[in-house]
């Protein structure tokens, strides 16, 4: 690891186990399969709100649709903080759309850049991906239903360090702002603003996340191809997301589609037939 990224800040909440005036508690593991999964586990075994997994490396780290999330061993931020947020299993949806602006906010604290996202989960720095998010359900824990909410950052992962299928479509902050960002401060400042959009939403604040996300979006008006979880696909335009969280397109022919599922794609070879 590269001594640069351990900031004093990650030193003090390694040998605490604990982050910030909350003392939130923070698990350090130098290798899991994944902090999502070892977060869940511990969901269900009554670990509280805002309890955070942290892995230098993950072997099995999880995105979306059964992807894999590279995990270069400390050269990125590859954390779960566990949720619980006041609000009807029915809105749980939008709490993917809200941590994506946290992590997007974040990012743009610690770095002086204005990072887009690219639904639902995509964080862009200069039309290519800096962070990721996957949020999982646990409905069975005895403290409520929590959301294990899952943060992949690459600070100073260097483009040999990607694997070769996503390296022309990956950067790190350490690429893109030429300096290095600390652990510690990435960490804490990431859950500041995770902690911040979250109670906007629990109090009803998620017409205002919605717009900021809106200023964001890095697919707006362009011309996507959605492949459905049954293998279909439907080419549009993308409307942005919903009042839920979830992304409309509009075919040709008029008709609008909710995708709250899928894989999506700006590949306008594939849309020609489409709007020529």
């Amino acid at each position: 690891m590269s001594e640069t990224m351990e900031d004093a800040l990650w030193h003090k909440i390694r040998q605490s186990g604990f982050l910030g005036s909350r003392r939130q508690e923070v698990h350090f593991f130098e290798t899991v399969d994944s902090t999502n999964t070892l977060a869940l586990s511990m969901s269900k075994e009554g670990a509280a709100t805002g309890t955070i997994v942290v892995a230098e490396t993950q072997t099995m780290g999880r995105g979306r649709l059964g992807k894999t999330w590279s995990s270069p061993a400390g050269t990125g931020l590859y954390c779960t903080i566990i949720l619980r947020p006041n609000i009807p299993l029915t809105q749980l949806a939008r709490v993917t759309l809200a941590a994506g602006l946290a992590v997007a906010q974040a990012i743009d604290e610690v770095s002086g850049l204005f990072s887009m996202i690219k639904w639902p989960n995509d964080v862009l720095l200069g039309g290519k991906k800096v962070a990721g998010i996957l949020a999982e359900c646990d409905l069975t824990g005895g403290l409520g239903p929590a959301v294990a909410l899952g943060v992949g950052i690459n600070l100073g992962t260097s483009p040999d360090q990607f694997p070769s299928e996503v390296r022309t479509r990956a950067t790190s902050l350490s690429i893109v702002c030429g300096r290095t960002i600390g652990k510690g401060l990435m960490l804490s400042v990431l859950v500041d603003c995770v902690e911040r959009e979250i109670e906007r939403v629990e109090h009803g604040g998620f017409a205002r996340i919605l717009s900021d996300w809106k200023r964001r979006d890095a697919t707006a008006k362009q011309l996507l191809s959605w492949l459905t979880t049954d293998g279909q696909t439907i080419c549009g335009q993308s409307l942005g997301p919903d009042n839920e969280g979830c992304l409309i397109i509009r075919d040709k022919a008029g008709r609008c589609h909710q995708v709250m599922s899928g894989d999506i794609t700006l590949d306008p070879s594939t849309l020609n037939d489409y709007f020529p």
